[in-house]
């Protein structure tokens, strides 16, 4: 029987195709598991079973060892895909009676458990409940059971956790759990099953897809890199096409959110990017969409919210359908702010640079050795404009110099050791050089350059190119030859000053280093010593042997406070002790400078001596207490003008002045000379002196010298004489207006006394002269009756007729006895100006006195019909006094009263004793009386009330000069009152310690007791 090929083919093909499905089936159970769906994996292997099962019952008889050996390899091919997908099966059966919480009940493992946990399937399976302690991690021990014992109670139908492990051999591993559970008919559980699968490498790359994404993101924001996609086609939720798509970091850079960009729609452009960008950036990107550019790139600056501009670099691209339709665009945008801002500030910084580079003078210059091999000396320069400069011709013409640079441009004399130079450094090790040297410029004229130079290598060693810079230091080099002439000059203006200065700098900021600190010359010049001797380091030992002991506890303590840090400045003034003994007078000042964090840099220091000073100072002092103490003296007050920001020049007088001649301050303060005038001057004198004050406030004339009076407050008068002068500026200009007031009032009083002096000397000179006149009238006629009378006698005129002869003789005798009174009072006057005259002064009764007088008066008072009288002596106590004296004065007072009194008048003399104790005489007569203009002079030497008194009357003139003195010398006064026609009083004062109240109080004294001289 012919077999039926298709019938013959058709059990392998079965048995294949058997095989396939099952194969296939497992192989979805791996993957299953590996991307996290147990229960598929689950299903597939119940599949793959029943598959294998149904094969197994078709294939009967004959085929069963086919089965079996197909069944094996499916089995293998199970294993090899458990292997692959590291994976095990396990199964859980509860014990019956035990409680499932407990997870109390048999495993079963497959054989993987051996490469998945390091224990091979029979140890997971003794391990029954205690497989967390058996393989879990610690930290994951807890967690996890705890789940899976949740899993147990509730009705959740499969579980699925991770967690990791300690595999002994590949240490921390990450297991995915997967579990279902089996119920019964009536819903209890009879069972559970699951897998485990190391998810290692898959959480590991799923931990690095994360990172990198955060990474990303980290990069994006670092950046500032955001990213964008628009979709022309996609429908809007309001309406229309086209939506945009931000991420996160584009938000970040505009500061605004999506929504908020999505809503500016049209307005985007007006409210966000700058006006300068509008119209360019919005006409780009509508270009774009409709022309044929695959891309574009382009930057903006964007208005963010705060105020502050953002400048956006820009760059999208199409991506087209395969109808090379736009389905979307995507881009990114990037803020590069900080980059343009960076781009601006070098471009700034480059023109500063050049600028800088323009104002110092200084240029660069680059040298390529390479350039041409072996002809080193031909080798090309590049200048810089700027260095072009210096040398004044073009840099292109700098350029093309090369080697004959030197002879053209460089001043000969420099020429050969700047070529020298030049070959030691190309040609030897020099790394670099600095040098100075002088250029020839086209017009002739000289300049110094100072040049760098510097070389840079390859990593062999080998010359790659030399850098340099070149500088103009004309200016400087002629700065410092001014700098060390003014160094000289100062070196000299502080010897001549006699002050030296100090300094210390710290390296590092920290310290202040004065042991290496500097001194000059002239500080141990004024101190007599070296840097040694002074003991500088040591502030103790400085203080005790320069410093002088009064001064040394303050010095110490200032130098103290500064060592300390205390305080950074001090300025201080001690006295120190010279080595040749001499005590000087220094002042010092000291300063601590630090950088912006307070860290000490340096300090520096003076010291000067001022012993010179000071005693200048001195001598100025008392040349200032002397000139103030001689214009106090003479009454001498200065005034100046000062400048006021405020308004014109204000007036300043001496304090003394105001005190001492205004006896106030004024207010308001005196503005001006006009004003002093009109407020201060007498009115009687203002009109003559304010023209000469208004003509110098108006600059009219340059200085002024005025006499006038001055009213004070209490209403006395002063004399002042004042001068004022302006100071002028070379312009003509009005500086400053001083002037002096002295007050001449004591001068003008001299003056006045010295004028009425001299009235009175020739007052006197001419009452000399009448007196003489007087006198000689007086003389003549007694004596012309002496002669007369004696020549009769003589001759016997009258014959024997000798009662007559003795009329003759007594008239003789009164003549004589009237001549010695006339001399006696000369004699008398002379003696009282001379201050001769002694007074024998004794106790006396004045009522005595007065009544011998009267005694003495009566006859010539009765040849004048006058009657005398007295009365008020009886009750007068004694007196001290000159008895003689007394008796002239009350005798010249009665005679002059008698002899100007006429017939039928009355002469009185009154004695009291007056309140105060003295005792008054008054002799009053009714006589013709005193001319008013005569009574000032009537106490003169020969001066009589009238001089035609003389003529009728007779007399010298010296009684009441006589009477006057004598009164003064008993410390008295004498007064007259008269009324012509009415008479006239002469009153005698004796005062209080002349009186003798008590007799039996007093000793007895002798009648030629001490006498008193009148000076």
């Amino acid at each position: 029987m012919a077999v039926n090929p298709a019938q013959s083919a058709a059990p392998p093909i079965q048995t294949a195709t058997a095989l396939l499905a099952v194969a296939f089936v497992s192989a979805c159970a791996a993957l299953a598991v590996w991307f996290g769906h147990p229960w598929l994996a689950i299903l597939a292997i119940a599949v793959s079973g029943v598959l294998a099962a149904a094969f197994i019952n078709r294939q009967h008889g004959g085929r069963a060892r086919a089965a079996a050996i197909e069944l094996e390899r499916q089995s293998m091919m199970l294993r090899q895909a458990h292997r692959i997908a590291q994976l095990c099966y396990w199964q859980w059966r509860p014990h019956t009676g035990r409680r499932h919480e407990e997870s109390d009940g048999d495993y079963v493992y497959t054989d993987d458990t051996e490469e998945l946990f390091g224990h091979d399937a029979e140890t997971m399976a003794a391990a029954g409940g205690d497989y967390w302690e058996l393989i879990a991690h610690p930290d994951d021990r807890e967690s996890a059971r705890a789940r899976f014992l949740q899993f147990l109670r509730d009705d959740t139908p499969v579980h699925v956790q991770e967690y990791r492990i300690n595999h002994p051999k590949r240490g921390e591993r990450y297991i995915r759990e997967c579990a279902e559970k089996t119920l019964d008919a009536a819903g209890r559980l009879i069972g559970i099953a699951g897998t485990l699968q190391d998810v290692t490498d898959a959480h590991r790359t799923q931990q690095a897809l994360r990172e990198g994404e955060a990474k990303l993101r980290r990069g994006f924001r670092m950046a500032k890199l955001g990213h964008w996609s628009f979709e022309p086609n996609r429908p809007r939720p309001e309406g229309g096409t086209g939506v945009y798509t931000y991420s996160d970091q584009v938000w970040e850079i505009y500061g605004i959110s999506g929504d908020e960009l999505d809503a500016s729609g049209e307005n985007f452009y007006e409210t966000y990017i700058h006006p300068d960008d509008r119209a360019q950036l919005k006409a780009q990107n509508e270009s774009f969409l409709r022309d044929d550019r695959a891309s574009y790139t382009h930057e903006y600056r964007f208005l963010k919210r705060d105020g502050k501009i953002a400048y956006i670099h820009e760059s999208a691209e199409k991506i087209r359908d395969e109808a090379n339709r736009v389905v979307q665009i995507v881009g990114t945008i990037q803020d590069v702010t900080e980059q343009r801002l960076a781009d601006i500030a070098l471009r700034e910084s480059e023109a500063k640079l050049k600028l800088g580079y323009r104002i110092a003078k200084m240029g660069h210059w680059s040298f390529d050795p390479n350039a041409r091999p072996g002809e080193l000396a031909k080798a090309p320069y590049t200048w810089s404009d700027e260095a072009a400069e210096i040398f004044g011709v073009p840099a292109a013409e700098l350029n093309q110099s090369g080697g004959t640079f030197y002879d053209r441009y460089v001043h000969r004399d420099d020429r050969d050791d700047l070529k020298k130079l030049d070959a030691e450094f190309l040609g030897g090790d020099l790394p670099s050089y600095v040098q100075e040297y002088r250029v020839v410029l086209p017009d002739g004229s000289l300049r110094y350059v100072l040049e760098s130079a510097e070389k840079r290598l390859d990593a062999a060693g080998r010359l790659v190119q030399v850098d340099g810079i070149v500088q103009d230091v004309t200016g400087l080099r002629r700065s410092a030859l001014s700098m060390r002439r003014v160094e000289r000059q100062m070196r000299r203006a502080y010897r001549l000053a006699k002050l030296g200065y100090w300094y210390w700098e710290s390296t590092d900021g920290s310290s202040e280093d004065v042991n290496h600190s500097q001194l000059s010359e002239e500080i141990c010049e004024i101190f007599g010593a070296d840097r040694e001797e002074l003991h500088w380091d040591d502030g103790k030992a400085f203080c005790e042997h320069f410093v002088h002991p009064d001064d040394r506890e303050m010095v110490l303590h200032v130098f103290a406070e500064f060592d300390q840090g205390l305080i950074d400045n001090y300025t201080m003034s001690y006295r120190v002790t010279h080595p040749s003994g001499e005590i000087r007078h220094v002042r010092s000042v000291s300063e601590r400078i630090r950088d912006e964090h307070g860290r000490p840099l340096y300090g520096i220091g003076i010291i000067q001596d001022l012993t010179e000073v000071k005693t200048a100072e001195a001598t100025l002092r008392r040349s200032e207490y002397q000139l103030r103490r001689a214009q106090r003296v003479a009454r001498l007050y200065c005034w100046h003008t000062e400048e006021d920001p405020q308004g014109p020049r204000r007036i300043v007088f001496d304090h003394e002045f105001y005190t001492e001649i205004l006896q106030r301050v004024p207010e308001p303060p005196i503005s001006g000379l006009v004003d002093f005038i009109e407020r201060f001057v007498h009115p009687d004198d203002r009109l003559r002196t304010l023209p000469i004050g208004t003509a110098f406030a108006r600059e009219e004339i340059d200085s002024y010298s005025l006499e006038y009076r001055m009213l004070r407050p209490d209403g006395s008068v002063i004399y002042i004489r004042s001068a004022g002068e302006r100071m002028r500026d070379t312009d003509g200009n009005t500086l400053q207006l001083f002037g002096a007031l002295q007050d001449v009032t004591d001068l003008k009083q001299h003056e006045q006394e010295l004028i009425e002096t001299k009235n009175e000397a020739e007052l006197a000179n001419r009452s000399k002269s009448e007196f003489l006149t007087n006198m000689s009238h007086e003389l003549r006629t007694p004596l012309n009756a002496i002669i007369g009378f004696s020549q009769v006698i003589r001759d016997q005129l009258f014959g024997s007729d000798q009662a007559r002869y003795v009329d003759y003789a007594r008239d003789i005798h009164k003549s004589g006895q009237h001549l010695l009174d006339i001399i006696n009072d000369i004699l008398d006057v002379s003696k009282l100006e001379a201050g001769k005259h002694v007074l024998y002064e004794q106790e006396m009764a004045l009522g005595e006195i007065v009544e011998v007088c009267l005694n003495i008066s009566k006859a010539r008072a009765a040849e004048g019909a006058v009657k005398l009288s007295a009365y008020g002596f009886d009750s007068l106590p004694l007196v001290w006094a000159e008895e003689r004296g007394m008796k002239q004065v009350l005798l010249n007072l009665l005679s002059n009263a008698v002899k100007f009194t006429p017939r039928n008048g009355s002469v009185s003399v009154a004695g009291r004793v007056t309140q105060s104790g003295e005792v008054e005489i008054a002799v009053t007569d009714t006589g013709r009386g005193i001319p008013p203009d005569v009574l000032p002079h009537l106490f003169r030497p020969f001066r009589q009330g009238d001089n035609s008194i003389s003529r009728d009357f007779g007399g010298s003139g010296l009684g009441l000069a006589i009477s006057r003195r004598l009164i003064e010398l008993h410390g008295g006064r004498i007064e007259v009152e008269s009324e012509l026609g009415r008479g006239t009083t002469v009153t005698i004062t004796l005062p209080v310690d002349r009186v003798i109240p008590d007799l039996d109080a007093l000793p007895k004294r002798e009648a030629d007791a001490e006498a008193k001289i009148a000076i």
